[in-house]
């Protein structure tokens, strides 16, 4: 069902400095990642509460967009727009694909600087990776367990700098989550 609210959800992205609704799906680009040719569009959930925390900072556009392989927009808005499926057959339809072990999970963030007058040139930061299975679990159950994990190993070490309440990701330290047992393994999937 995750994945069926991602395409049906509206994507809230941080534009101008102020949290927009976008429809999902759109927004299309295509985009070079880890040496493949790879699609990128709005989909819902996936930021979070980033866009959030950054409101009213200097930040003024974060946006999450899903890669996939070229083409899989296209049949996606044919179930959706052309064939008019509601949500609950979505949700049928999904469940019926066979999930593939051999996945392959690219992350791409890009930071570009704002242009000012008298100031250097714009400086641009690129990071990419891409996961792949290991031991047998998918890429996407490995990254998934190993972030929910490392959290309750900060959690139960008091690590988090609070006991109760939401904890928001971008409030911890990168250092601290790749310093537990499962912030460890999630540096095993790193290329």
């Amino acid at each position: 069902e995750g994945l069926v609210n991602e395409y049906l959800l509206p994507s809230e992205v941080l534009w101008k400095g102020k949290i927009v609704h976008k429809d999902s799906m759109r927004d299309a680009e295509q985009v070079f990642v880890c040496g493949e040719t790879m699609e990128a569009f709005n989909t819902a959930g996936g930021i979070g509460t980033l866009h959030d925390t950054l409101k009213g900072t200097s930040v003024d556009h974060v946006e999450y967009k899903t890669l996939r392989w070229p083409g899989h927009l296209q049949q996606v808005k044919m179930l959706i727009q052309d064939l008019g499926m509601t949500r609950e057959e979505l949700v049928r339809v999904f469940k019926r694909i066979r999930q593939p072990v051999n996945d392959l999970v690219m992350v791409r963030v890009l930071v570009r600087q704002k242009l000012a007058r008298k100031l250097p040139p714009p400086m641009n930061w690129l990071w990419e990776h891409a996961y792949y299975p290991l031991d047998g679990e998918s890429a996407i159950q490995r990254l998934t367990a190993a972030g929910l994990c490392a959290m309750v190993e900060l959690y139960a070490s008091n690590r988090l700098g609070r006991s109760e309440g939401f904890v928001t990701q971008e409030s911890v330290y990168l250092d601290d989550f790749l310093a537990t047992a499962s912030g460890k393994e999630f540096g095993k999937l790193f290329v």
